[in-house]
């Protein structure tokens, strides 16, 4: 036996093997325990394999984020999640004073709604339209979103009731 193999002998294992060759078994002893695994820590010297100390480590903790992104790119999750992004990070798209008066509503076959409180708000965000195509690109990547659709706020319906006369409507403007 060489120096390492003694080493790393496990009485247990040892034990079983014995009694194996004893009875005549054809058990082969070592695929029924495997031996204890050596470091393959590579980023220290070999006397320091033992514990990462205060440097960094392969073995140390990564962070959940990183984690998650290298799950969404396996499965193929990350253009949804970019999408995700733009909803969600709408106020750093477009600023908090116009944030508080629009919001995303929806992100579909690259075509963004956007919701406004009033007529004049969408009229200021389609103005607006290529610088925020510009800075979705710059958030999320390029081809996320590819056109705005800016939609004043919903006017409330007149029509009541099986009787209703076709028509206009009321001639007002709303917001």
């Amino acid at each position: 036996m060489s120096e390492k193999d003694e080493r790393y002998v496990d009485p247990a294992a040892a034990a079983f093997a014995n009694l194996a060759h004893l009875s005549g078994s054809k058990i082969d002893p070592s695929r029924v325990r495997p031996m204890p695994k050596v470091s393959r820590q590579i980023d220290q010297p070999k006397s320091r394999r033992r514990w990462s100390g205060a440097g960094p480590s392969v073995r140390d903790p990564k962070p959940v984020g990183s984690i998650f992104g290298d799950l969404a790119k396996r499965q193929g999750w990350a253009a949804d999640m970019q999408k995700g992004r733009v909803l969600s990070h709408w106020s750093s798209v477009v600023g908090e004073q116009l944030a508080a008066k629009t919001r995303a509503v929806s992100l579909r076959d690259g075509e963004l709604e956007v919701r406004t409180e009033s007529t004049a708000w969408a009229t200021q965000l389609r103005a607006m339209e290529r610088v925020l195509l510009q800075r979705i690109a710059d958030l999320v990547g390029p081809n996320v979103v590819r056109r705005i659709v800016i939609k004043g706020p919903a006017a409330p319906t007149w029509k009541h009731g099986r009787r209703s006369v076709r028509g206009r409507g009321p001639r007002d403007t709303y917001g």
